[in-house]
Parts: C-alpha cells; structure tokens; sequence
C-alpha cells in the first residue's frame, strides 16, 4: 500500500515535534491525556508554532479551509443577493489565497450590491 510511506513520514514529523515541545512518546503507546497535562500541551504547541510560524496544517486541511470558506462566501451571497452568476462562482473558486477568501467573507456583509461583491472578486482574479 502507497500510504504507508507517508503515515511513517507523518507519525515521524509528529514525534520530532513532540520532542521538540519535550515530550518523548510513542504514537502508538498514547493514552488520552488529562485536561491538565492536555492544556499544557496546546499551550506549548501554540508556543512552538508561533516561534516558528508554521502551523501545522496538512494539505488536506488547507484545501478543506478553502473549500469550506468558497461555500461560505457563496451561500452567504445568495442568501443577501438572490441568485448569482456562475462567472461569479467560477471566480470565487478561482482564487486560492486563505487570507484572501477570508476577506471575502467579510465583504459578503459589507458591499451594497451584488455587482459591488462581483468587482472585488474580479479586482483579485489571478492574471490568466
């Protein structure tokens, strides 16, 4: 099976950043944590990826962010314009940019019309 490369590679990556915040465990040996020893592991996870600045997002969780906040700003559009273009979808899936979709999302409650909202996003398009 191809995947089992990538869970090594990924239970590896996890245990050097376990170690790197002090904990030396082994995956497969975890219990569940008590709320105390829970909370202070988040604490010093935080810690650690804030003085690195990596979150530690997986591919599969920044597309499921960008698929999420897409749904999002389009329901949200609908839901105060009515029906809207399928250009207008088609440019919102278009962009890919996290930060950027996020202040769409914001904008879907701010612009005056729909056209308003369909300028924005065409002002963000990437240059084909």
């Amino acid at each position: 099976m191809h995947y089992a490369g990538a869970i090594e590679r990924l239970e590896a990556m996890i245990r050097e950043n376990l170690r790197g915040l002090g904990y030396d465990i082994k995956l497969d040996a975890m219990m569940a944590l008590s709320e105390e020893l829970q909370l202070s592991f988040e604490e010093k996870l935080s810690t650690y990826q804030e003085e690195r600045k990596m979150p530690l997002l997986t591919n599969i969780e920044r597309r499921t962010i960008k698929k999420t906040e897409k749904k999002n700003i389009i329901k949200l559009v609908q839901v105060r314009f009515g029906n809207i273009p399928e250009t207008l979808i088609e440019n919102i899936n278009k962009i890919d940019d996290i930060s950027l979709l996020e202040q769409f999302l914001v904008s879907t409650i701010s612009v005056s019309s729909l056209e308003e909202f369909a300028q924005l996003v065409n002002s963000y398009l990437p240059e084909a």
